[in-house]
């Protein structure tokens, strides 16, 4: 199902598995997106990220989401207005069993810090540590005014959603 050495559908589909277990309100291709950004950011995946509207995206996250899709490993379905909603089904519980205890461990970490965060808020995470690693971003005022630049669309929201994350105060600020 894999290409050799590559991990990352495996570990999309434990991630869905494990959203799916805490019930989740909207397992999306937002959050996968976000959430294996954030599992990058770790060293867990090796997927390449850049930076779009909706925060840190990949390309392959998206061909690996479509990949286990069509191999009957997760489910995706679109529901109109509500967007993408992805489940586990049986196919795929047995094959996330094929990860290791760390590779689990690392997910489960992620998805415990961060499963209180909705796609949008998730959106924001993202976005402020991608600014926090590619561009060096070392003080508050200046993250929080990036990413307010980056998605005007939630500027009432960016302070509260990085505070609520722990993301600022950054250290030595």
């Amino acid at each position: 199902m894999t290409e050799t050495g590559n991990r990352g559908p495996l570990q999309i589909a434990y991630l869905v598995k494990k959203l799916s277990d805490i019930s989740y309100s909207q397992i999306g291709r937002t959050v996968i997106q976000k959430m294996t950004y954030l599992l990058s950011r770790e060293g867990l995946t090796n997927y390449s990220f850049a930076l779009y509207h909706y925060g840190p995206y990949s390309g392959r996250v998206s061909s690996d989401l479509d990949l286990i899709s069509m191999s009957g490993i997760v489910d995706v379905k679109w529901q109109g207005d509500k967007g993408y909603f992805i489940s586990p089904n049986q196919k795929g519980i047995q094959i996330a069993k094929e990860l290791s205890s760390a590779e689990k461990e690392q997910i489960d970490k992620i998805v415990e810090t961060y499963h209180e965060f909705n796609a949008v808020e998730l959106s924001l995470i993202a976005t402020a540590y991608y600014v926090i690693d590619k561009y060096n971003v070392t003080n508050d005022e200046e993250l929080v005014t990036v990413v307010t630049s980056l998605k005007p669309q939630y500027a009432g929201r960016v302070n509260r959603v990085l505070r609520d994350a722990k993301i600022i105060p950054l250290p030595n600020n």
